[in-house]
């Protein structure tokens, strides 16, 4: 079997071509295509949903390192890198007892819903980034 590069467009037809799957009507190929498109889609959206948490974490653990460097650090205390404020991120959120979690309205889509808490917390902890930079500004 030779391998041959596949044009993204095509592959259906190449499948087809290789006898993996049997599309005997257009509209049978139609919904093969659709139900593909939707799996793609779908695996987009976890992927790109990954990233965000990602990012999410990450920034948080950037945040403190950045206010420990800032504030704790002057008082003749070890700095400490992102892992560390990962780790005391998880620590202080187990003491600190459950969350309490806020029910998605009916009438708001699941995404948008997610959405705006990642742009809420992101504006929130971006602002108390730029605020403890001014407030390291005068010490």
């Amino acid at each position: 079997m030779r391998l041959e590069l596949i044009p993204p467009g095509d592959w259906l037809d190449w499948l087809e071509r290789q006898s993996l799957i049997l599309c005997t009507t257009t509209k049978q190929k139609e919904n093969m295509k659709q139900s593909t498109q939707t799996i793609t889609f779908g695996i987009l959206a976890f992927l790109v949903f990954i990233a965000l948490i990602a990012g999410y974490i990450f920034f948080g653990a950037y945040t403190l390192t950045m206010l420990w460097q800032w504030f704790v650090v002057p008082l003749g205390v070890k700095p400490i890198g992102i892992l560390h404020a990962m780790g005391l991120s998880m620590f202080v959120g187990y003491f600190k007892g459950k969350a309490v979690y806020e029910e998605k309205p009916e009438d708001v889509p699941t995404a948008e819903w997610i959405a705006q808490k990642l742009v809420n917390f992101y504006t929130k902890v971006g602002v108390i980034l730029a605020v403890g930079w001014v407030y390291s500004l005068f010490m």
